[in-house]
């Protein structure tokens, strides 16, 4: 065979060996990568101590990324999903105690359903090296769970009560960080709870929608027909 016919088939060699490489660095992750890496240069020696090895791999540790944490949620049950690195543990913290303890699938991946307390919840997650004990901790999410629908108290109007005045203003309270909409139109509360609302009636009969809505979603409606008689 010719010199250049060799050179030829060595350049085909290493051209198959990097693409093999890059296949199997996406396909298998950087840890395979490198034992096959070393393995080619020990030149397909047996007995050869790998960088990745369990006793002195390398170590892929990333952040934890949480999806869609709410940050308020009427269910008692959290499913909290996210990536991390591969073959990364991942430990789930609520309120500062750890909850449970995961491994992350092979593209990273981990799933979780966290039993929510009332009230104030904070969560984040720990991703962690089984070999080399090195750690990284997702950001805090906090989460209220509410199961009760907001207080509603209309204290101005009743219903199927009559005006012989067409300007009404119905007066209200409800709790902090409570949204209140009167017939759709959402209105202003004050610091503690209460608001005010003009409204003017048309001839007959008038309907009268009061919802308070909380950060979970929870809903209180009030209904009410009022009568304006000249």
């Amino acid at each position: 065979m010719s010199r250049r016919g060799t050179e030829k088939n060595v350049v085909f060699v290493y051209l198959f060996i990097f693409i093999l490489l890059v296949y199997l660095f996406f396909k298998f992750g950087l840890r395979l990568f490198v034992d096959v890496a070393f393995f080619i240069k020990q030149g397909g020696k047996q007995n050869y101590a790998s960088p990745a090895t369990k006793e002195n791999r390398v170590a892929i540790i990333t952040e934890p990324i949480l999806d869609n944490v709410p940050e308020a949620t009427n269910e008692a049950t959290l499913v909290i999903t996210g990536r991390s690195g591969q073959e990364n543990r991942v430990q789930f913290f609520q309120n500062d105690e750890k909850i449970s303890e995961v491994e992350t699938d092979f593209d990273g991946n981990f799933r979780y359903e966290v039993l929510l307390e009332l009230g104030q919840n904070q969560i984040y997650v720990v991703s962690y090296d089984s070999y080399s004990k090195k750690k990284m901790q997702s950001k805090n999410y906090d989460v209220v769970y509410l199961n009760k629908p907001p207080l509603l108290e209309i204290s101005s109007i009743s219903d199927q009560q009559k005006f012989y005045n067409s300007d009404v203003t119905i007066d209200g309270k409800t709790q902090a960080e409570v949204f209140i909409r009167i017939n759709s139109l959402p209105i202003i509360t004050r610091a503690d709870g209460s608001f005010s609302y003009p409204l003017r009636l048309k001839k007959g009969e008038n309907k009268v929608k009061v919802e308070a809505t909380d950060l979970a979603g929870n809903a209180t409606l009030k209904e009410f027909t009022l009568y304006f008689v000249e």
